[in-house]
């Protein structure tokens, strides 16, 4: 009788253990990107070609407003102007595909996609050094 006693109250302590874990670790919400390293940039993101962004440092938003098209917006206390954005292809983008990133003003950059010339949703990192 003490054997399983001693074994189901170690199976409700793992499991509480477990759970206490699980929770300490769960991921935010869908819409709350995780944070992202980089720490010689002020701003960055991993961008899906839905437009979500999965993880992000120093921005705001980020609205795909078209096909292939990208709205980055970043907060006040970041010039885009006196920066150069860099913008790269996920790997998993189409072989033949383009990128190409504008600075509209100081807080909004513009990021094109493009698959064999024609606009297309792809997936692209973003770095604002």
């Amino acid at each position: 009788m003490r054997a399983k006693l001693t074994i189901a109250l170690a199976s409700v302590l793992t499991a509480g253990t477990l759970a206490g874990a699980t929770a300490a670790h769960a991921r935010p919400a869908a819409d709350a990107p995780l944070p992202l390293t980089a720490p010689y940039a002020q701003a960055a993101a991993v961008v899906a070609a839905d437009g979500s962004v999965p993880r992000s440092k120093g921005v705001t938003s980020i609205v795909r407003t078209g096909p292939g098209r990208y709205t980055i917006t970043l907060p006040s206390d970041i010039n885009a102007e006196e920066s150069v954005p860099q913008v790269t292809l996920n790997q998993s983008a189409d072989w033949k595909s383009e990128i190409y990133a504008k600075v509209v003003n100081a807080s909004t950059i513009t990021v094109l996609t493009a698959a064999n010339g024609a606009a297309k949703d792809e997936p692209f990192y973003f770095l604002l050094p």
